[in-house]
């Protein structure tokens, strides 16, 4: 599971493809990859056909989620995303 603060911006789209371009060895590891961020299901529709993405994106629009893993969603403006893959 990974948090990113939006789609379709330089530095998330660069994390999400390098997950795609792994995602035979996440899945031959038996890990499931999962990016969850405040956009909307139709934005993540959109990202996830436009970028081919095998993987699920979840929409936490109100932060509830990120709150639960304590995880800061940062803005869009942000240079990291508070990405990470738990144990």
């Amino acid at each position: 599971m990974y948090f990113y603060p939006r789609n379709f911006t330089p530095g998330c789209t660069r994390e999400a493809c390098g997950f795609r371009d792994q995602f035979a060895e996440f899945r031959g590891l038996d890990i499931d990859v999962t990016g969850i961020s405040r956009d909307s299901v139709a934005t993540h529709l959109k990202f996830k056909e436009t970028h081919r993405l095998p993987f699920e994106l979840l929409a936490d629009e109100q932060g509830e989620v990120a709150s639960l893993y304590k995880a800061a969603i940062l803005c869009a403006a942000a240079a990291h995303p508070a990405g990470y893959l738990p144990a």
